[in-house]
């Protein structure tokens, strides 16, 4: 159970991530989205 939090997180702080920068910097917003994944 505590994976599956954990993996929940990852995921909405990835997309809050994403969201944010892809207004100020679109080609990184995907990489760093990513890597937040799979940190």
């Amino acid at each position: 159970m505590v994976r599956i939090t954990e993996l929940l997180i990852k995921l909405v702080a990835a997309v809050v991530v994403y969201l944010w920068l892809r207004n100020k910097k679109p080609e990184h917003a995907i990489a760093l989205a990513v890597s937040i994944i799979d940190a």
